[in-house]
């Protein structure tokens, strides 16, 4: 059933051009981390998916960082995939990104006879299975300024299809770090800066209107734990008007607030907690000599839970 009314929805917003949500694909938590710390966190990465979060941070990693990340949303009824790799060239920091979020084997229906309407002798059918598919593939660049400032920029290719029809369009993502001292950063983003664009084999268009992201970190030492402690916080202003999907909302904006805290035990045991519009998420993870697991948790009463596990590893 729930597959049947995601069906409809899609070919309604096909046939309608639907803006609105047009974005949702490429937006909130791609991976564990992030869904456990509250989504939209833009600092302290430590591998690949600087790369689609803040591309300004890539030059605060080492080496080179592939990241390969699953997830199953509203009880196993949405899959999403996340791959990430940066590297350095020189003095130039690259990375490369692809998202896919999908609904595998929708069925559409039709009725047995074309005259008439629906009746006991004139019933739907399933008549084929479709897939929905959402992908991006991003390209990003970051350099460091001095030794306060970072920049960062990201292009995207978008697609959608959903059976015969499909869509078309590109974004731009720009991005900055300020590093007050080793415990203190703050970061900013702008992403679809330009008003990415959508354009679909129907005609129709969709267009994903820039977001504003922002947060920040402070980084302590609990020495009766022998671990290090990540307090994060930060938000998102959107101008779509989700008044009723944010904290705050006023005309064409809306403002989401998010927050997190992160353990890193005896450099080798990892356990997440956040919180974003008063939902909550947790997670667990496990890194050693360059390689990092990681699982997540956020509960959704209405629509299903939420699962999303990640393998990342790191070398020179």
């Amino acid at each position: 059933m729930k597959k049947i009314i995601f069906g409809i929805f899609s070919i309604l917003f096909i046939l309608n051009g639907s803006s609105k949500y047009a974005g949702e694909f490429i937006t909130g938590s791609m991976d564990p981390r992030s869904l456990a710390l509250g989504n939209n966190i833009l600092t302290s990465f430590s591998d690949a998916t600087a790369a689609y979060y803040n591309p300004s941070f890539m030059p605060e990693l080492e080496g080179k960082s592939l990241f390969i990340s699953h997830s199953e949303r509203f009880e196993g009824l949405v899959n999403q995939e996340f791959i990430g790799f940066t590297t350095k060239m020189d003095n130039h920091y690259l990375g490369f990104t692809l998202i896919r979020l999908g609904v595998d084997d929708i069925p559409l229906t039709k009725l047995d006879s074309n005259e008439g309407g629906v009746s006991e002798n004139n019933r739907p059918s399933i008549s084929k299975y479709v897939d929905d598919n959402e992908i991006a593939l991003g390209v990003s660049y970051g350099f460091k300024y001095n030794e306060k400032f970072n920049f960062g920029g990201s292009a995207k290719i978008l697609y959608k299809g959903f059976e015969e029809e499909s869509a078309y369009g590109v974004g731009f993502d720009i991005s900055a770090l300020y590093k007050f001292d080793e415990k203190n950063l703050f970061a900013a983003k702008i992403q679809d800066v330009t008003t990415s664009s959508l354009f679909w084999t129907t005609g129709s268009s969709e267009f994903i209107k820039p977001s504003i992201y922002f947060g920040g970190e402070y980084n302590l030492f609990w020495e009766y734990m022998n671990a290090n402690v990540k307090l994060l916080g930060g938000g998102r202003i959107g101008t779509e008007g989700y008044d009723r999907n944010s904290d705050l909302s006023f005309s064409e904006f809306d403002l989401t607030f998010n927050g997190g805290v992160e353990f890193l035990i005896s450099e080798v045991l990892i356990l997440r907690g956040g919180t974003e519009m008063e939902r909550w998420g947790c997670g667990v993870g496990v890194t050693m000599y360059g390689a990092e697991l990681d699982y997540s948790f956020k509960p959704n009463n209405n629509l299903g839970d939420t699962h999303k596990v990640s393998l990342s590893y790191n070398w020179k």
